[in-house]
């Protein structure tokens, strides 16, 4: 039906613009052709400028990666002489020993979700993390909702400094998508779509667990878990 704004709304939540709205009630400032000119030329720089820098982050994003998987299957270059094949690894140094996970880590924590507001967590309140937070390169503490006012904050599953958060319920290309957690804010809790894997000290190194998480083999030992082709 019809709303003040020109919005229709429908069943599903979503909302549509109705077509007479762009042409009988949409308004804007109206400028002459020379200031429009000044203001495009200015704003097409600025466009150009960030075109470039992306295409630069881009492409050093493509070179990380393929040193990334290099340096994790080949490890230092000169160090190693002898090669084994592992299967679903592939070759790597001879002198690597090929370990489960759990092996070396010091434990697994769980978070849990309860029905929380539909709103960020404001300074001083506790907040829940959405799985938006771990799903991209870096974590990201703003992707949380508030816990209601009346629900006890479990403590121990606060995000920290130095955490290697994963999220084990995504899309088909995010599940398993870890992150380390360089900066975070207070009072922020994991959710129950994300687990923090604490590695053993003297084992292994928080970011670098965050890197191997990365790599081509974990990746895909990931998704064929995900998708339900592993094999146990």
């Amino acid at each position: 039906w019809p709303c003040a704004s020109g919005l229709a709304r429908f069943r599903s939540g979503r909302q549509r613009v109705p077509t007479w709205f762009f042409e009988d009630e949409l308004r804007l400032p109206r400028f002459d052709r020379r200031e429009q000119a000044q203001i495009g030329a200015t704003l097409k720089s600025i466009d150009s400028a960030i075109e470039r820098t992306e295409d630069v982050i881009a492409a050093t994003e493509k070179v990380r990666k393929a040193l990334l998987q290099d340096l994790l299957t080949r490890g230092v270059p000169g160090w190693h002489s002898e090669w084994k094949t592992v299967p679903g690894i592939g070759t790597i140094p001879a002198c690597w020993d090929v370990v489960k996970l759990g092996e070396v880590l010091e434990r697994i924590d769980a978070g849990r979700s309860p029905n929380c507001q539909n709103r960020p967590a404001v300074d001083g309140e506790w907040g829940v993390l959405k799985v938006s937070a771990v799903s991209w390169t870096d974590f990201l503490p703003g992707e949380n909702k508030a816990l209601p006012e009346g629900v006890t904050p479990d403590s121990r599953m606060e995000v920290q400094l130095g955490d290697v958060i994963v999220s084990r319920a995504n899309t088909p290309g995010l599940v398993g998508r870890s992150v380390y957690v360089r900066a975070t804010r207070p009072r922020l809790l994991l959710c129950d779509k994300t687990l923090r894997l604490v590695p053993s000290v003297g084992q292994l190194e928080a970011q670098f667990l965050n890197y191997l998480l990365t790599g081509e083999y974990v990746r895909a030992q990931i998704e064929s878990a995900a998708t339900g082709t592993s094999t146990r």
